[in-house]
């Protein structure tokens, strides 16, 4: 029987640059008193203490299992398919570590009119937010494609894929992934921004949502990311 624990918030992490807007991430999502748990991937090449820091975190760190990479493909593509190998979930919503959660948006997992889409984009095509449901053998018929890619985008191949595989697509609303530049549209749509992209953070020429953000950033990572990393940090030299 399914339940609501099988459902999770997904990011990752490729390098130890990618550590506190990860953690950012994270407790924006603790902040809007998410359901769900939160889980995250991690690049072998993460150092040790980036990852006891993600740990504190997070409620599952899993490895990013390069090995199975046979088509050759760069992290940056490879961890949307690996996440399809995490059969003791249900249902993810992977989200791009840059991404910060402002108004809780549980119902991203609870939705169920895709029952019959792997993946569900944005409609603009943007990949920073994927809703998925893992399958081996999805992960292993779109490893064989991919290897066979000529130059072809990751991202084109899998919504070519997507499209052959499911005559009516559904898709992720754009609140859920609104880009902190895009002035006109903060202006406009401010009470349904549930997710913004922090991937082109321009403090200049920001409106007043936008630079509001931008603080609520910062308040997140001062508050809860920069003290976690800054203990973490202190225990290991303590132990060295």
């Amino acid at each position: 029987m399914k339940t609501s624990g099988n459902r999770v918030w997904l990011t990752y992490v490729l390098s130890d640059s990618d550590v506190p807007n990860a953690l950012t991430l994270c407790f924006s999502l603790r902040r809007v008193l998410t359901s769900r748990r939160l889980a995250v991937i991690v690049s072998p090449k993460v150092s040790r203490v980036s990852r006891e820091a993600l740990s504190y975190g997070f409620d599952f760190v899993f490895t990013l299992d390069e090995e199975r990479n046979t088509a050759g493909l760069e992290n940056e593509d490879f961890v949307k398919l690996f996440a399809l190998t995490l059969q003791g979930f249900e249902k993810c919503v992977m989200l791009s570590p840059n991404m910060l959660v402002v108004k809780n948006c549980d119902e991203l997992l609870d939705k169920e009119e895709d029952v019959q889409q792997t993946f569900v984009f944005a409609e603009n095509g943007d990949s920073s937010i994927l809703r998925l449901r893992p399958s081996l053998q999805v992960f292993n018929c779109l490893l064989k494609q991919l290897a066979k890619r000529n130059g072809t985008g990751v991202d084109s191949i899998l919504k070519k894929w997507l499209s052959d595989q499911t005559s009516q697509l559904t898709f992720i609303d754009d609140k859920y992934n609104q880009h902190l530049h895009e002035k006109a549209s903060f202006l406009r749509e401010e009470k349904n921004i549930a997710i913004v992209n922090l991937k082109n953070k321009t403090p200049h020429e920001l409106d007043y949502v936008g630079e509001m953000v931008l603080q609520l950033w910062k308040s997140i990572y001062d508050k809860s990311v920069l003290p976690l990393l800054n203990a973490v940090a202190n225990v290991r030299n303590q132990l060295l």
